[in-house]
């Protein structure tokens, strides 16, 4: 089939008519590439990809077949990613080994999905397995820059989930007693979100993963018995806004130092905030 420019054009405006029709998709990469318009129209699909559930399939599988990767469309990341939504509500209502199996199906659809895999960890330290849950964050943060098309173009989801993975494991290295582990998981955290704030140019999402990195530091800290260290954790923390567990685990610190709470409290609320600051 000899495809013209204008049908590539109509292709644009109602691509999912194309998945329906029995046309040679390899022709279609074939004529793109002679016409030089493969990179247009890869970077078409990308932007399309943010939109809809149905367009991020129809361009996930179009992508997945002008890379040459046709294999990969045995694989539904659409119902990947519903079986891991499914795991997140499983989670939420306590039901943690039903949200294992979930997020383990959601794996087995889609491998090395930097998300999934975090959150496979958060529900496996739920379960108290926290080498295992260790594991699941090392090998989200080998995946965390993903390929996947469905979340390439939304920089600040793969930001978040950075944040979110390094908190994590920072916590299950402090349940596994591994403190100084921990310490350095955090602090290389601190330093790649201070990295990519400029890469990323959006100061509230980075502010937000940035406290909870320095919560877990300070907990890391108040642990090994390095209190003033842990004070200065929590009071960078409630800068950026209040929470009640860092409240509380600063009341401990202040109490372990025997200073006056109300003191610092005065001093500490004259920085703090309900919102993120820029």
């Amino acid at each position: 089939m000899n495809f013209s420019s204008v049908k590539v054009k109509a292709l644009e405006h109602d691509p999912v008519k194309m998945l329906n029709q029995d046309i040679s998709l390899g022709e279609f990469k074939d004529y793109l590439r002679r016409s030089n318009q493969l990179e247009s129209f890869e970077s078409y699909l990308t932007e399309q990809s943010k939109l809809s559930d149905e367009n991020q399939e129809w361009a996930y599988k179009l992508i997945m077949i002008l890379e040459g990767k046709e294999d990969s469309l045995n694989n539904d990341p659409i119902r990947a990613m519903k079986l891991h939504d499914k795991g997140l509500d499983l989670r939420r209502l306590g039901r943690y080994q039903e949200a294992l199996e979930s997020y383990d199906e959601s794996l087995k659809i889609c491998p090395n999905v930097a998300t999934t895999l975090c959150d496979r960890g958060d529900v496996l330290r739920d379960l108290g397995r926290y080498k295992e849950a260790l594991e699941s964050y090392n090998e989200s943060l080998l995946n965390i820059w993903p390929h996947d098309v469905m979340i390439l173009s939304k920089p600040e989801e793969v930001l978040r989930n950075l944040g979110h993975t390094l908190h994590n494991r920072g916590g299950v290295l402090r349940d596994l007693g591994r403190y100084e582990e921990a310490l350095e998981c955090l602090k290389k955290g601190l330093e790649i979100l201070s990295k990519d704030a400029v890469i990323f140019r959006n100061r509230n999402i980075i502010v937000c993963c940035s406290k909870y990195v320095r919560e877990v530091q300070g907990l890391v800290l108040r642990d090994l018995g390095r209190y003033e260290e842990a004070l200065e954790c929590f009071d960078k923390s409630l800068v950026i806004y209040y929470d009640a567990d860092v409240l509380s685990n600063r009341s401990i610190v202040l109490r372990k130092l025997n200073i006056k709470e109300h003191c610092c409290d005065e001093k500490a609320s004259q920085s703090c905030d309900t919102s993120f600051r820029p």
